[in-house]
């Protein structure tokens, strides 16, 4: 029997999200990579940037990058990304032509900030070579288990993908790998909340705006105005859409974490006596979590989710979170965005945010919530010793 180990990293970069999973085999050779969200506000940027470009060695290539959305604080280091490192497939949120409009005009104006050349054409920002998957999303009035669901026939391989190709929605796909061997897959759920696109568009409307001249820059700069007094109508942000991904084992039986580990300062959640929710760890040099109870190896990626909009129960994967033991805080740890009823026992919450941050991230009901509730979470910041790693080994 042959061993698949699995080493995951969520990297310090502050306020923003950057996550691999990594596989290697029994001689200690990479032979997957997976990558989720790549950028972050925090300033200095060039401190990201060296994180980054430390992330893998330059000979490794990229398997599959997964974008949650296109927030500049999601995307903006992946331009450092690409230019380091073979992507060989890329797995976004497809966008209508009117949605790449409207963030355009609105990024024009400051009113957002996102990345215009992925947004445009995903296809010439990465390089020749790699392939993007473009994944349709569910609005509000459709999330609901209404999709066909079949660990067998939804099953893709990653290598098959050839061309540049869109899945839409009414259908689950799993991609795995060959070089897993497709034990364990990756499945994208595409939140698409297109009630705020309707909402502004109505907005737009009645303010004399024609939304298909929205990628002209001087018809923007001439409807500022009018253009800024329709979004701010709106009562929450535009892109608060984000394609969560279900990081599961494909195994019958359940596969558990062996080891995990992240650096502190002393900040930390911790008590400052070694101790976090009673899990020992060696006080201010070391945060070592040892299992309290057998710890499913799986993740949930959010980006910036809405738990709260969208709980995860209506979700259709929700058959697969007895798979997972660690989710990442959407929004990082935004009161708004988490939904603290569904808080597990002895379950990793990792919450990246940059220390300085204007926002009051991660919200004190939300860290207070997991700890109460006897959840694990776990801070990364831009502090390079907050770096937080998970090892776990499948056997094949």
């Amino acid at each position: 029997m042959s061993l698949l180990q699995l080493q995951r990293t969520f990297h310090p970069v502050g306020q923003g999200a950057f996550y691999s999973e990594q596989f290697f085999n029994d001689k200690h050779d990479v032979v997957f990579t997976a990558v989720y969200d790549c950028g972050t506000t925090t300033n200095p940027l060039n401190s990201a940037q060296q994180t980054v470009t430390q992330a893998f060695p330059k000979t490794q290539e990229i398997d599959v990058l997964f974008i949650s959305h296109f927030d500049a604080d999601h995307v903006n280091l992946i331009a450092t990304l690409k230019n380091r490192h073979k992507i060989k497939k890329v797995i976004l949120p497809l966008l209508s032509q009117k949605q790449i409009n409207i963030l355009i005009a609105l990024n024009e104006i400051k009113m957002i900030d996102v990345d215009i050349d992925l947004i445009k054409s995903p296809e010439n920002f990465f390089n020749k070579g790699t392939v993007v998957i473009k994944i349709e999303g569910y609005s509000d009035d459709n999330i609901k288990n209404d999709i066909n669901y079949n660990n067998e026939k939804s099953t893709i391989e990653i290598e098959d993908i050839k061309e540049n190709k869109e899945y839409n929605k009414g259908n689950a796909f799993i991609f795995t790998s060959i070089k897993l061997s497709r034990i364990w897959g990756y499945i994208p759920y595409n939140i698409d909340s297109l009630f705020k696109y309707q909402d502004l568009i109505i907005n737009l409307k009645n303010n004399g705006i024609v939304i298909d001249q929205l990628q002209d820059t001087d018809y923007i700069i001439e409807k500022k105005k009018e253009i800024k007094e329709s979004y701010e109508k709106l009562k929450n942000s535009i892109n608060d859409n984000s394609m969560i991904v279900y990081s599961i084992p494909f195994t019958k039986n359940k596969t558990f974490l062996g080891d995990c580990n992240g650096y502190g300062d002393g900040n930390g959640y911790g008590d400052g006596n070694g101790n976090s929710n009673n899990i020992p760890c060696i006080k201010y040099i070391l945060y070592k979590y040892p299992l309290v109870t057998d710890i499913p190896a799986g993740c949930l990626y959010t980006g910036d989710f809405n738990m709260k909009r969208y709980p995860l129960a209506k979700i259709p994967f929700n058959t697969e979170m007895y798979k997972i033991g660690t989710m990442q805080v959407p929004h990082h740890g935004a009161i708004d965005n988490f939904d603290t009823n569904s808080v597990k026992q002895n379950f990793f919450y990792v919450v990246s945010y940059g220390e300085c941050n204007h926002y009051g991230h991660p919200s004190a009901c939300v860290i207070g919530s997991i700890k109460m509730k006897k959840g694990i979470p776990v801070k990364v910041t831009e502090n390079k010793s907050s770096i937080f790693i998970q090892i776990s080994n499948i056997n094949i």
